[in-house]
């Protein structure tokens, strides 16, 4: 492989060339003169250097404090390396931490040790006013004792229960529990085999239902409705007469 070596100088080494000095002598190994002409490039396209490799290899990288000039320590854990980041073990008698936001820090009662609290929109019985309430309504005040109002919301006088029950429980602490439409316990039937049933005229309404051993009733249940014979459906049942 040749080697070129450029020969500049500030001086012109022959006066003798052509455009202004503009050739430059090359010394080489080659055994003979070689001159490079300098050329200028006007309005160049942009030089785009692309890089690509496997694996990249960077050595001597360092994290520094500009103020202490100390550099961060990489620690391994024998998987992967990682800074070393050094616990904060801090004594009440010697060091301070500061509370606060970006614009003020907090104060310490030095007495108790403890944050000040500072009220800044007290309210102030004289002349400010508190609404209680729901998303609809706001409670109202007895202006005689400056208490809230407190109203009866749909009492209940009384509670019908109208299917058969073993027994209520009541959880809630209630003094007593009046039934005032107690059920009668249901009808003993027999044992049975088939029932038949009857209806009033194309309604829905049970006329008659009779329970059969075979060819035998064992039973027979008659049907009452309010207003007598029903002539709608789903008319509503008043009682049922066991008449056999």
């Amino acid at each position: 492989m040749a080697v070129l070596i450029p020969s500049l100088s500030t001086n012109a080494p022959n006066f003798g060339m052509a455009e202004s000095y503009s050739y430059i002598p090359v010394d080489n190994d080659q055994g003979r003169h070689l001159y490079a002409k300098l050329t200028y490039l006007v309005n160049p396209a942009p030089v785009v250097v692309q890089l690509s490799a496997g694996s990249l290899a960077l050595g001597a990288i360092e994290i520094k404090d500009a103020i202490t000039n100390k550099t961060v320590d990489i620690v391994s854990n024998g998987s992967t390396n990682a800074m070393r980041v050094l616990t904060q073990d801090f004594d009440h008698s010697l060091d301070s931490v500061a509370i606060g936001d970006q614009f003020t820090l907090a104060t310490v009662n030095a007495a108790t040790s403890s944050l000040n609290v500072n009220v800044t929109s007290y309210i102030d019985h004289g002349s400010n006013s508190v609404s209680i309430g729901d998303p609809f309504t706001l409670a109202t005040v007895h202006a005689g004792t400056s208490a809230l109002n407190v109203r009866t919301v749909n009492s209940v006088s009384a509670v019908s229960i109208t299917n058969q029950l073993t027994a209520v429980t009541v959880t809630n602490p209630i003094t007593a529990v009046a039934l005032t439409n107690p059920q009668v316990p249901g009808f003993n039937i027999p044992t049975y085999t088939e029932v038949d049933m009857t209806y009033f005229g194309s309604t829905n309404n049970y006329n008659t239902v009779i329970y059969k051993s075979g060819v035998t009733t064992v039973a027979s249940l008659s049907f009452v409705y309010v207003g007598g014979v029903p002539s709608a459906n789903d008319a509503l049942m008043s009682s049922i007469i066991r008449t056999a």
